[in-house]
């Protein structure tokens, strides 16, 4: 089953926005998400959130291998997200890749760098299909900058804020945008 097999655009978003819909191969527990009523045992501490996420392990460190080694090294119900979330399109990309590890298919577009910061966490979190989202949010990037060359740019631009979109590997996305 392809995490990302669904790569068709929507046009509902605002404004024209194209989208590309990510399909978690993950059971759908999206009603479990930072939900206290269905018994989560961890919490994720944001910087930029006004209170911690309410997750439940098993079915967090199923879908990333990050927040698994994490559980594995602390022994504790807490954990603090480490990486840089000053930006409300960070947090809202990392709510998103957390939605999609409980299977939530989840609409990205390029907007604010979204595209961009969705790798990035999805990356961070080392989802166990990364290799078939990065594929398919990058094709999506290489496509909406092709299309607009305004849309290139920003997304160059915002590119730059992410090692996980950067890299002398030559299918990283900012080589792929620049040429």
């Amino acid at each position: 089953m392809s995490s990302a097999a669904n790569s068709n655009r929507n046009q509902e978003q605002s404004e024209n926005e194209s989208t590309v819909d990510l399909v978690p191969p993950y059971h759908n527990e999206i009603e479990s998400f930072d939900n206290t009523e269905e018994y989560p045992d961890m919490e994720l501490v944001v910087k930029g959130m006004a209170k911690p996420l309410q997750l439940h392990r098993k079915i967090i460190a199923s879908a990333s291998g990050r927040v698994k080694t994490m559980l594995k090294e602390r022994k504790c119900s807490t954990l603090e997200w480490l990486h840089d979330t000053s930006k409300e399109t960070d947090r809202e990309a990392l709510v998103k890749a957390l939605r999609f590890c409980y299977g939530e298919t989840q609409s990205i577009g390029t907007k604010n760098g979204e595209c961009c910061a969705m790798i990035a966490a999805l990356t961070r979190l080392q989802v166990t299909c990364l290799d078939d989202v990065v594929a398919t949010l990058t094709n999506f990037a290489m496509d909406e900058a092709k299309r607009n060359i305004e849309t290139g740019v920003e997304l160059l631009k915002a590119c730059t804020r992410y090692k996980e979109c950067c890299g002398s590997n030559p299918l990283s996305l900012d080589k792929r945008l620049a040429a």
